[in-house]
C-alpha cells in the first residue's frame, strides 16, 4: 500500500473489516513507513523545476526511467502516470 500526505497533514492508518469476528483486534507487526519523495521531484534532486518536467516526459515516452521517481511522477495522485501529470507538474512549478 502506498499513499501520500501533504505537508501539515496528519497520517491515519486503519483497517477495514469485511465481517465481524468475535473478540476481534488488530496489530501492525514489522511496520515500515517510507518517505517516497517530494511532490513533483521526478528526477530526485530535491528541487521541483523544468528538469522534472523533462524527466516526466521521458517516462511517458518510455525512455529508461530507472533514475526517476515514478511515485512522485504521479503529480495529480490519480494512481497512474499520464500526460495530465505534466499539466499538474507545470501548474505546481508556476504556483497555480
Amino acid at each position: 500500500m502506498e499513499f501520500s500526505v501533504k505537508e501539515g497533514q496528519n497520517v491515519e492508518i486503519g483497517i477495514e473489516k469485511s465481517s465481524k469476528i468475535d473478540n476481534d483486534w488488530a496489530i501492525f507487526d514489522n511496520f515500515t513507513l517510507r518517505y517516497l519523495g517530494k511532490e513533483g521531484d521526478v528526477n530526485n534532486d530535491n528541487l521541483v523545476g523544468i528538469a522534472d518536467v523533462t524527466a516526466l516526459v521521458n517516462i511517458l515516452l518510455g525512455k529508461d526511467s530507472s533514475a526517476y521517481n515514478t511515485f512522485t511522477a504521479d503529480v495529480n495522485l490519480d494512481g497512474q502516470v499520464s500526460i495530465s501529470d505534466v499539466t499538474s507538474l507545470v501548474n505546481l512549478i508556476l504556483g497555480k
